[in-house]
């Protein structure tokens, strides 16, 4: 993995042990370049879990081997170009401090 990339993945399974997750595409989850996972389950009792490997959440998770990792992203595809936003101007749209136009105070966004 990239060390600057994020790759998606699902777990899959063939037959659910538990009786709660259900077959198929069961959780959903991101990789971090160092390794950690977050995981969000799909089923009825919705729950996000962070694991610091993945294979510590396959240990947990993995049900004997009858729970497989699809990724989604491959190991090696370039991260995506990252944008560019221009911020408010903190002047306000007339360039005024306070961001007043025709002499009433205007709204400025602020992150």
């Amino acid at each position: 993995m990239s060390a600057r990339q994020v790759r998606r993945f699902e777990l899959e399974r063939e037959v659910d042990v538990s009786g709660v997750s259900g077959t198929g595409a069961v959780a959903f989850g991101a990789q971090a370049p160092d390794g950690t996972c977050v995981l969000w389950w799909d089923s009825e009792h919705d729950s996000i879990a962070i694991y610091p490997t993945m294979e510590t959440l396959l240990a947990i998770h993995g049900h004997g081997g009858t729970t497989r990792v699809v990724y989604i992203d491959a190991a090696d595809q370039a991260p995506p170009a990252r944008s560019t936003v221009t911020p408010p101007d903190p002047l306000g749209p007339a360039g005024r401090a306070g961001g007043q136009v025709n002499g009433r105070k205007q709204a400025v966004a602020r992150s």
